[in-house]
């Protein structure tokens, strides 16, 4: 798969935060009754710097839509334009990062059909060697990758979670579109 690291990568970051997530403060009210049923310990922990850690996929605006891993790879592969990618950060990597440059606070671009069918490569194959107690050595993407367009309109989540089957294809997706699904 071919791709191109973007210059910019900090600036595209901090406007799919603000574009695609919740500030500290929202994120707190709108979860505010979940955090009444932890137990008293653990509401201590819940602070901004603990936010800050969190995967972008739990502090995501509500508009985002389930969707399962097939479709998400279909729709990706239905972009007619370049796709950008990132991940969480320095928390995010894969087993071999070096691919992309040792870097983990990237932003890259690529065609949108080239990245689906690595998505699904690696996620299958990964999956596969884990049951053997191996890994893919040659893994560009860690668990988790975030997919959107240059106008920030579009956006799939590939999470590192499955349903309750644990089976590779369950893999859970979510996704958002401007002006709806």
């Amino acid at each position: 798969m071919k791709y191109s690291l973007l210059s910019d990568h900090l600036q595209i970051r901090k406007r799919f935060l603000l574009r695609f997530t919740l500030a500290y403060p929202d994120f707190c009210r709108i979860r505010r009754e979940r955090m009444r049923r932890w137990p008293e310990r653990y509401r201590d922990q819940f602070t901004e710097s603990y936010y800050e850690r969190i995967p972008y996929s739990d502090r995501l605006i509500p508009a985002f839509r389930p969707l399962s891993f097939v479709d998400a790879l279909a729709q990706l592969r239905s972009w007619a334009r370049p796709a950008r990618f990132l991940t969480n950060g320095p928390d995010s990597l894969c087993h071999d990062h070096t691919i992309l440059g040792n870097q983990t606070l990237y932003c890259a671009l690529a065609d949108p059909r080239e990245l689906a069918d690595r998505l699904e490569f690696e996620w299958f194959e990964e999956y596969r060697l884990f049951e053997e107690m191996m890994h893919l050595p040659d893994a560009i993407f860690p668990s988790e990758l975030y997919v959107f367009d240059e106008q920030m309109s579009r956006c799939l989540i590939f999470t590192h979670e499955t349903d309750e089957t644990e089976l590779p294809e369950t893999r859970i997706c979510l996704t958002f579109r401007a002006g709806g699904l």
